[in-house]
């Protein structure tokens, strides 16, 4: 735990410290009115000429928006249909529409380009992208006008817009100079069929002040619109909250602290205790030493004493000299070989019984074998054309009621084996406790779990490389479906999958679990329980291979696939 400290803190100080600075971050880069201060804008106007048409009598840019005044005199719609065909750029292609003002900003932004724009004009108009629908004036977004934004013209009716029984539902933007000191700009309705020029706008770059997605995120232009990409622990469409990856990262913090802390603690106390039992040794042996120099002249003559009697008996013979003197000559060691007198002899069969036992078992189980092979391929194709078939034909899918369970994960057929294998397992645990069980113990001490078929012993080595090979098996078919199959979702968070890849491969492990335990259990019900679920789950893996997978093989369906 030298280190523990420090690689704990390496390990918390990446994922802590953007959280905590994201305050600081904001206050120096945002305003007090939440704006962007100017050093972050882009001064550059110039970025409109690849887009403005060569007949636009005026092309400005603000805030990665390109705006444009046509020479042509048109109607409301019309304006609209040449707005959205007007900039020649085939990325952004109808993208164009009549202006629509966002803010306050945008619109006196406008009113001073246009200002300077028509010095010696006494008035100016132009269509923009507004009118009157549903009862109320709209923007052609949707949105509705804000008139304390974008204010009205001074010469509108109350300085208000409002329809003339639907004689002037559009709108357009408004300039009039009554004199040289004086300057009237605002929007203005307009009767849709008289012509004025038109104010079109385009927006080229979605992430011109990159303030869309945050501090945590980076803008990336799509098109028509934009996308973020945001930083790690961070989500959502303009990167304002944690992720899952984030919760899991902080929660797998807070456990590995929590682990720390435990092992701390278990070291801690496990010190002070050896440290209170070697205080308790050294007590006990100084105490012993204080006795022994107190009665030392006691004790001598005790031993001289007990030398006296040990001779006086050796010479009279009464006693024998082993219990006065010890012996040196070691005991004997005990006989690692057993007697094997004592155990009567095995009855061994005949090799040739033998012999042909192995071969009535080969041979049922290259049978076996075969059939399910020449099975699966047979109802594979025949599942291969059935499904071509009902897809010329749009009908529906006639797979079976287990094909619609287990589905094309194969992780589905283990979790329907595992109540089997549970089941199981608690019997063969029954048994065990019903053959190993000592009528003087309790229940309690009785209580014992089978242990596992050791696998390097030299009789069960056949069987642990059969189950061990389907449980590799498994895992392999785990790993293609990870890598080719486009159902699974690997986006849930770094915790969420590792614990996913352990709880897959601990039901694959307990799928067959019981087989191993069985290998120990001497007993025919052990023999027969796990005969029965061995054989079940034979005719699963058979139906499910047969029926429920639409690819002739796995080496095919491997090459139609796109290379990772």
């Amino acid at each position: 735990m030298k280190f523990g400290l420090l690689l704990f803190l390496l390990f918390i100080l990446p994922i802590i410290s953007p959280i905590i600075a994201d305050e600081l971050f904001q206050q120096i880069l945002f305003n007090n009115d939440g704006t962007l201060p100017k050093f972050r804008q882009k001064a550059s106007n110039n970025y409109c000429r690849d887009f403005g048409p060569t007949s636009s009598v005026l092309l400005f840019a603000h805030r990665g928006s390109c705006y444009s005044l046509t020479n042509q005199l048109v109607t409301w719609s019309q304006a609209d249909n040449l707005c959205q065909n007007h900039f020649h750029v085939d990325t952004n292609k109808n993208q164009g529409g009549l202006a629509l003002f966002d803010d306050a900003i945008e619109f006196d932004y406008v009113r001073q380009i246009i200002g300077v724009f028509n010095r010696s004009a006494t008035e100016f108009g132009a269509y923009i992208g507004f009118s009157y629908r549903n009862q109320s004036w709209l923007w052609l977004n949707g949105r509705h006008v804000n008139f304390s934004e974008t204010p009205p013209s001074v010469i509108a009716p109350n300085n208000l817009i409002f329809p003339y029984q639907q004689q002037k539902p559009c709108g357009k933007l408004e300039l009039l100079r009554p004199n040289e000191t004086t300057v009237l700009f605002g929007l203005m309705q307009q009767e849709c069929t008289k012509t004025e020029r038109a104010l079109c706008k385009i927006k080229v770059d979605h992430c011109f002040e990159n303030d869309q997605c945050g501090i945590h995120g980076v803008c990336n232009n799509d098109g028509p619109t934009f996308h973020c990409e945001c930083e790690f622990l961070y989500d959502g469409i303009y990167c304002d909250k944690y992720s899952s990856e984030a919760i899991q990262v902080i929660a797998a913090s807070l456990f590995i602290a929590l682990a720390c802390l435990v092992i701390c603690i278990c070291k801690r106390s496990q010190k002070y205790k050896n440290n209170y039992q070697k205080r308790q040794i050294q007590r006990r042996n100084k105490n012993s030493d204080n006795y022994v120099t107190d009665g030392s002249s006691d004790c001598l003559f005790r031993n001289l004493f007990n030398k006296f009697m040990c001779l006086s008996h050796s010479s009279s013979s009464s006693l024998p000299s082993s219990e006065c003197k010890k012996s040196s000559n070691p005991p004997p060691l005990p006989n690692p070989r057993p007697n094997i007198s004592k155990f009567p002899k095995r009855h061994r069969s005949k090799p040739i019984m033998d012999s042909l036992l192995t071969f009535i078992q080969s041979f049922l189980t290259v049978t076996l074998a075969g059939i399910s092979i020449v099975y699966i391929c047979v109802q594979r194709t025949n599942s291969i054309y059935n499904d071509h078939h009902e897809k010329m034909n749009k009908n529906f899918s006639t797979k079976s009621y287990i094909c619609h369970i287990i589905g094309s994960n194969n992780s589905n057929q283990n979790i329907i084996m595992l109540p089997l294998s549970i089941a199981l397992t608690l019997i063969l645990f029954i048994i065990h406790q019903t053959i190993n069980i000592d009528k003087k113990k309790s229940f309690f001490q009785n209580l014992s779990f089978p242990i596992l078929v050791n696998p390097f012993q030299k009789s069960n080595r056949f069987h642990t490389i059969i189950v061990f090979a389907i449980i590799s098996n498994q895992l392999i078919t785990l790993l293609y479906e990870i890598l080719f199959s486009s159902n699974i979702n690997f986006h849930h968070g770094i915790l969420y999958d590792l614990i996913r890849r352990f709880g897959l491969i601990i039901l694959y492990g307990i799928r067959y679990f019981p087989i191993l335990l069985s290998l120990n259990i001497q007993s025919f019900l052990s023999t027969f329980f796990t005969s029965i679920f061995l054989t079940f789950d034979l005719l699963l893996s058979v139906y499910y291979e047969a029926n429920c997978i639409n690819t002739l093989t796995s080496i095919i369906s491997l090459k139609t696939r796109t290379q990772i």
